[in-house]
């Protein structure tokens, strides 16, 4: 696109086929920093260290927990010392409460289990929120910004070509933050899977070889 100006008057590249924008480099920064963490940040793990190193209610259930849990273990012990025949009294009353305990501890596992599991939804969902929102925004917010212009009258001949990189609605000859990001995306998604597929073949030939050794 010959005698193209930016608003800023700003490029980082020129050459006779593109022109890059300063958003270029700033959309594939964040993009590729978005990918990463969309794909190797473990919401679990991150919401279970937040719950259990911030959450004084679990903290006390665990704590009941734990005390109800070595209470029975204590007189479990004291029940098995004893002969059920020679002190049948004194057993029966250890092995009730053995038995009061046990309701107790399975009450106290399922309320803290509950009580956990609703909290690290929450955990998740506010991880998630706080990780995709500033994408979403991002991709919203230049959406129609271009990111770099085609050069020389390059998809004059190709209108469908310059109606999709140009999506939703930038400007002609051009290629729009929206349409860069999901592109974007797209290509490591498909590098990531293509690096997955070969290790995964790569360990099935060791596994073959050693097999083959023995």
């Amino acid at each position: 696109m010959s005698g193209c100006f930016l608003e800023d008057g700003a490029e980082l590249m020129r050459n006779e086929y593109v022109l890059l924008t300063p958003l270029f480099s700033v959309l594939t920064g964040i993009t590729i920093c978005g990918f990463v963490m969309n794909r190797y940040l473990r919401e679990e793990a991150l919401a279970k260290y937040v719950l259990h190193h911030t959450d004084n209610v679990l903290v006390t259930q665990f704590k009941e927990l734990e005390d109800a849990l070595g209470e029975r273990r204590d007189v479990e012990q004291e029940r098995n010392r004893l002969s059920a025949q020679d002190n049948y009294a004194q057993w029966t009353k250890l092995n009730r409460r053995v038995e009061k305990l046990n309701e107790k501890v399975d009450v106290l596992s399922r309320e803290m289990e509950t009580y956990r599991r609703g909290r690290i939804d929450q955990y998740r969902r506010w991880i998630k929120y706080a990780v995709h929102g500033p994408q979403y925004f991002v991709k919203l917010w230049f959406a129609n910004r271009p990111v770099l212009y085609w050069r020389g009258g390059l998809t004059t001949s190709n209108n469908w070509l310059t109606w999709m990189t140009a999506f939703p609605w930038g400007e002609k000859d051009s290629v729009t933050g929206m349409f860069w990001i999901v592109a974007l995306e797209r290509l490591l998604t498909v590098l990531v899977s293509f690096n997955e597929d070969v290790s995964r073949y790569r360990e099935l030939r060791r596994c073959s070889s050693s097999k083959k050794d023995l």
